[in-house]
């Protein structure tokens, strides 16, 4: 039995529920219970490709931003577990400049998620705001030995 699930990305312009266009996705009208498990998993096969032009390869793609997109729609799922599903992205012919892509799930749909690598500025602010905090309670910490 084929477990798997191809899914071609057109667009990385997510739109409206309703307007569901640029990718592939099921709409599976009664329950989902996925059945697949960890030793036994649901294959996700990744693949990008330009309409537009034919070439693998989404051109509105951009490894620094956030993605969601619906694979399936149901009116509920249960069994969900995101270690249950194995993703191939060798057919994402765009650079993932470091990002990955993972699996989740809401009550009635499974998403696929592309999140990128932070840019090194998020980094130095994180630990800017991290050294900033550590500071402070240091500093109260001995105003508090003083008093």
């Amino acid at each position: 039995m084929d477990r798997s699930l191809t899914v071609e990305v057109s667009s990385a312009i997510i739109r409206p529920a309703r307007v569901r266009t640029g990718y592939d996705t099921l709409s599976v009208s009664g329950n989902l219970n996925i059945t697949a498990t960890s030793g036994s998993p649901f294959n996700v096969n990744i693949q990008s490709i330009n309409v537009g032009t034919g070439i693998p390869g989404v051109a509105t793609f951009n490894m620094l931003s956030t993605y969601q997109w619906t694979l399936v729609s149901a009116a509920s799922i249960t069994g969900f577990s995101a270690s249950d599903f194995a993703l191939n992205t060798s057919g994402f012919t765009n650079s993932l400049g470091g990002g990955s892509f993972s699996i989740s799930a809401g009550s009635s749909a499974i998403f696929l998620n592309f999140t990128p690598v932070p840019e090194p500025s998020t980094w130095a602010l994180l630990a800017t705001g991290a050294a900033a905090v550590a500071w402070t309670a240091r500093r109260r910490h001995l105003k508090a030995k003083v008093l």
